[in-house]
């Protein structure tokens, strides 16, 4: 099912809502490892940095899909993007739980 949403993705990321947010990153029986992006692409919230770092988390999607190909016998590694107008629940619940969860989180 990841693999599908990827291959038909803009540069290997797969989009996250509010609705699906939960399940895909904070359960804890997934099989895979996860990145993800938070960002905005609404222009309104005037953030240069958002479309810059999204090139270099599409790298590493891309290298990514390629260790899949190429290892198959580690968890899969996908990356992920959840755009502020897509995930403000999300965002609220990440902003107040990231102290306590130790969690690698990057911010764009």
């Amino acid at each position: 099912m990841l693999r599908d949403e990827e291959s038909g993705s803009t540069g290997g990321v797969i989009s996250l809502t509010d609705s699906n947010f939960g399940e895909r990153i904070f359960s804890t029986d997934r099989p895979y490892h996860k990145i993800v992006l938070f960002n905005t692409k609404d222009v309104r919230h005037n953030c240069g940095q958002c479309d810059a770092f999204r090139a270099e988390v599409n790298m590493v999607a891309s290298a990514a899909q390629v260790a899949r190909a190429e290892q198959n016998d580690h968890l899969p590694v996908f990356v992920f993007e959840a755009d502020y107008s897509d995930n403000r629940k999300m965002f609220e619940k990440v902003s107040a739980d990231l102290s306590a969860s130790r969690s690698h989180v990057l911010l764009a």
